[in-house]
């Protein structure tokens, strides 16, 4: 059991750090694609 919770938190962990990084590198993908349009 100690290992599935072990991958639990590692996966919970991946899966915030991932939304950080897309909630800030969003905004500097998304601009330029704007302004070019």
């Amino acid at each position: 059991m100690n290992g599935i919770l072990a991958i639990g938190t590692a996966l919970g962990l991946v899966l915030t750090a991932v939304f950080l990084i897309a909630g800030t590198a969003a905004p500097f993908l998304t601009e330029p694609r704007k302004a070019r349009r």
